[in-house]
């Protein structure tokens, strides 16, 4: 999935497609059912499916979605309780905001340190 997710950002299909249909082919249980068609375009929404399915639980989301510049569309998209919660988070994550793609700095780190005033929290938090 990691070839396949470099090749998209390339703009290579073709190889970005055999290697998606090389992890689909291995999960099949009948030959040619889960594979994409010849021709076929991927993109990196396809290989963020791919990962969540084959690596579900056993991986951060949030650093793909962080790393692949996605994590305010698909949060959106797919958390139903980001969308139908009251206040401000669905505000927060709008297109182009950044917030989000870095965590806050423990507050009791940041006391901890002699220059922790200095060095603050990352943007936003």
């Amino acid at each position: 999935m990691i070839a396949a997710e470099a090749y998209v950002k390339k703009g290579d299909n073709a190889n970005a497609l055999f290697y998606l249909n090389k992890v689909r082919q291995r999960a099949e249980k009948a030959p040619g059912s889960l594979v994409k068609s010849e021709g076929s375009t991927v993109t990196i929404d396809d290989i963020l499916d791919e990962r969540a399915i084959e690596l579900f639980g056993e991986a951060p989301r949030w650093n793909d979605l962080q790393r692949t510049g996605k994590l305010n569309e698909r949060v959106l998209k797919y958390n139903w309780d980001v969308t139908h919660i009251t206040g401000g988070i669905p505000a927060q994550l709008t297109e182009g905001s950044t917030q989000f793609y870095l965590r806050p700095v423990p507050l009791q780190w940041l006391n901890s340190l002699s220059n922790g005033q200095e060095l603050g929290n990352n943007p936003g938090w």
